[in-house]
């Protein structure tokens, strides 16, 4: 990794980053279990935006502590719990803008609808876990998804997509996990498993395939669609943990990683010097080298990660010392073509074996006002393409299927 200027384009930005113009607090009304059949189905024109006729709900009703007040401290698997509203659920009000929806928790930015999708006003809780309907646009016609987030894990709440299976079914009552519609459809959700912080603040999951934390924005990333999901979510992985391709320091950047319970007794300044280097040591999530390296193991390759990720070109970026992870700290910096919103991935499959899979990869970057100013001149001037060219490899190991080469268009 070679030192660049750092060019400041907004990747990962947080989805509450821009704030929310309207704010309507939490309106309690009496939770139902939904052990026995009942109707959940909910007007269309509200589903989407639910401000009928512009009111909001009433004011007068605290945060507090609503999960005592609705019993949800009670709630358990054989208890699922549903809200006719989303103003109903415990912690949670309603931030409502032009862009979309997002949810506040105890007043504070929690998650957001992902993409351009809008929460609808069906949704059900164990206590611990959060299923709620999300609709694809503005047009309730194009159907909806259910998006779960977990209440409490630690520093992070996860979030994703139920399978597609769930699209679109209008669950009408529930027996413990179990979901049902009318018409005898059924789907088994699976409770939320984190498991508590250790001591020390470092975040245990019950399954290592939970790191990195993939926010909504992350979940937003294109994908090569003839992938499994298992494979889909591999590459999610993957992608994330290549921050450090905009330099070291964003493996320790909470902006990316999150860490309520960061190390506080040491600085960025206490370097240790290794080999003529200076290295610094992470204060935040990754900062126990165990939870980096199984974390990256259950991504990539061995020999890619001696070779391109913890290691170039015989210089080590990343090392363990004394159990804890230090880096060299680099800056790159996004590609100054680069935007998210308006960089168009292609992935086409050049090899599918039963053990192998190469994915060749074209990003096009936008030269409109979405892209670095010198940049789109350089490409109108004809000095510099505004494509990339590169390929990613999949293989499969003893332990699942692994990344042997990967790149981003960042």
């Amino acid at each position: 990794m070679k030192k660049r200027c750092l060019f400041l384009l907004g990747f990962f930005l947080t989805v509450f980053a821009s704030g929310c113009a309207v704010t309507l607090p939490f309106h309690k009304s009496e939770s139902t279990s939904v052990s026995s059949s009942e109707d959940l189905s909910a007007d269309d024109e509200s589903n989407v935006e639910f401000i009928p006729g512009g009111t909001q709900p009433p004011s007068d009703t605290p945060l507090g502590n609503a999960s005592e007040e609705n019993g949800l401290e009670n709630a358990s698997a054989d208890d699922l719990v549903k809200y006719d509203s989303i103003y109903d659920i415990p912690f949670v009000s309603l931030d409502f803008t032009d862009n979309g929806n997002c949810l506040t928790k105890n007043g504070q930015p929690w998650v957001s609808a992902p993409g351009t999708q809008k929460f609808g006003n069906l949704c059900f809780s164990d206590g611990k876990t959060l299923y709620i309907q999300c609709f694809l646009s503005d047009n309730p016609d194009d159907g909806f998804r259910w998006f779960w987030v977990c209440f409490d894990n630690c520093h992070k709440n996860s979030s994703t997509f139920l399978p597609e299976e769930t699209d679109n079914q209008l669950f009408t009552h529930a027996n413990g996990y179990t979901l049902y519609t009318d018409d005898g459809y059924e789907y088994a959700l699976e409770p939320c498993n984190e498991l508590p912080c250790s001591e020390g603040g470092s975040t245990q999951t019950s399954d290592i395939k939970d790191e990195p934390y993939l926010s909504s924005q992350d979940l937003q990333v294109p994908v090569p669609d003839f992938l499994t999901d298992e494979q889909k979510l591999l590459y999610l992985r993957a992608y994330k943990m290549m921050l450090i391709r905009i330099g070291t320091y964003a493996i320790d950047d909470t902006q990316y990683f999150p860490c309520d319970n960061p190390d506080t007794t040491r600085t960025y300044t206490d370097t240790i010097s290794v080999d003529g280097y200076e290295y610094t040591p992470a204060l935040n999530h990754y900062r126990q080298w165990d939870s980096l390296y199984s974390t990256l193991r259950s991504i990539f390759t061995e020999s890619f990660l001696d070779s391109d990720y913890l290691s170039s070109d015989g210089v080590t970026y990343f090392r363990s010392i004394e159990g804890n992870m230090y880096y060299i700290s680099t800056e790159r910096g996004f590609d100054p073509g680069y935007n998210q919103d308006s960089t168009l991935m292609d992935f086409s499959l050049q090899e599918d074996t039963a053990d192998r899979i190469v994915i060749q990869v074209t990003a096009t970057y936008a030269i409109d006002e979405s892209s670095n100013q010198a940049f789109r001149q350089a490409v109108l001037d004809g000095l510099i393409s505004n494509t990339k060219n590169y390929s990613i490899t999949l293989v499969r190991s003893d332990d699942g299927w692994r990344f042997s080469q990967f790149d981003v268009p960042y």
